[in-house]
């Protein structure tokens, strides 16, 4: 035998060696359930959050009460307590959401006027509106949803995630480690952003919400694995970012496909008539809120933002003109329908999907 044959006989020995001496890295194993030992102490500061802002919501709502003035003393201080977890380049807005909505109340809101002729809004319906026809409660939640709940979960991220992390995302987004996927559960039902996804699940495995109850679990498995895993926790908190946009990107189509339907009717009585205008104020709200997120920080680019805004009345720099969708359905509903499609060809919802959205589907199922 050769001395090159001998040589190259070797190196391959040393090869298989090298080869059956090293073990690859095993996949991540996800667990079926999410595990909440530690859930209750190390999302504190989220739950906190979360009571705090819907104590703000609640106390908002009393204004929804023809001739009932809002307490601003009382108003402020319950947003003052939120005010620190509030992005900074934005508390002067939001601020200036609740102030508008303060001032609404005691008020009549009259949808056959512009925002000239409403004063400083009032109350139409079962809603308190502000002048220009925003539902002032709506308004001020939904874009918290953003300015407050997803700067947080974006602050979170940042760094070094450990599987404390994790249960403060659980937290932030409205969840519970049950993932009960219904606002309505008697115990842990979902709040927030959660609850939304929630009403926008079929239940079918393949729904927001179920997408985020997964995303979770497997970030919760892959920051207890180690740094090894730190792919597979990098790619679960980025599914997490994603479907919480969708989930309420979903929403808004599903609000703005309310205010067509509504507006739509042959005969549409006073009642129907603040629903609708009620809805749109979620739906704007929700497209406003994105508004201030940082474009590295959200899947739609301004530019296309901005254009859907601007057709619903409601440009970044401009009067609000949104009345004429309640005052002019017939001319001005078509619009509203632009701006859904648009939200599809942005986020790829296909035509079943739009279709889905119309349903809450908690209801429909009647989850508990």
């Amino acid at each position: 035998m050769s001395s090159l044959l001998k040589f190259s006989l070797f190196c391959l020995l040393i090869v298989v060696i090298q080869a059956c001496g090293t073990d690859p890295q095993p996949g991540l194993v996800v667990p079926a359930t999410y595990d909440s030992t530690s859930f209750a102490i190390n999302a504190s500061a989220e739950t906190a959050l979360l009571d705090g802002l819907e104590g703000l919501i609640e106390a908002l709502e009393e204004g929804r009460t023809g001739g009932v003035l809002l307490n601003e003393a009382e108003i402020f201080s319950k947003f003052d307590a939120l005010s620190a977890s509030i992005d900074p380049a934005t508390r002067s807005a939001m601020r200036s959401s609740v102030q508008v909505a303060i001032n609404a109340s005691g008020g009549t809101y009259d949808w056959t006027k512009d925002a000239s002729g409403n004063g400083k809004g009032g109350v139409y319906g079962a809603y308190l509106f502000t002048a220009e026809g925003l539902d002032a409660t709506e308004f001020v939640e939904k874009q918290l949803f953003s300015t407050l709940l997803l700067y947080r979960m974006n602050g979170l991220v940042q760094g070094t995630i450990t599987p404390a992390t994790i249960d403060r995302l659980v937290a932030v987004v409205g969840a519970h480690p049950v993932f009960k996927n219904s606002d309505k559960a008697d115990i842990h039902p979902d709040r927030f952003v959660a609850a939304y996804a929630a009403r926008r699940d079929m239940n079918d495995g393949n729904g927001f919400y179920t997408k985020l109850a997964a995303a979770l679990r497997k970030a919760q498995a892959a920051a207890k694995a180690g740094s090894s895993y730190s792919g597979d926790l990098n790619s679960a908190v980025k599914d997490f970012r994603v479907q919480w946009e969708r989930a309420l990107m979903a929403t808004t189509v599903n609000y703005l496909f309310t205010v067509i339907s509504k507006l739509s009717a042959t005969t549409v009585d006073d009642a129907t008539r603040a629903s609708a205008i009620h809805s749109f104020g979620e739906a704007a709200g929700l497209l406003k809120g994105f508004s201030y997120i940082p474009d590295s920080q959200r899947i739609i680019s301004k530019q296309d933002l901005n254009a859907i805004l601007i057709s619903i009345g409601l440009p970044a720099d401009g009067p609000v003109s949104c009345w004429k969708f309640w005052q002019s359905p017939f001319l001005n509903l078509p619009t509203l329908l632009e701006a859904a499609t648009s939200i599809a060809s942005v986020y790829g919802f296909t035509p079943a999907e739009m279709e889905s959205f119309k349903s809450n589907w908690v209801a429909v199922q009647n989850r508990k």
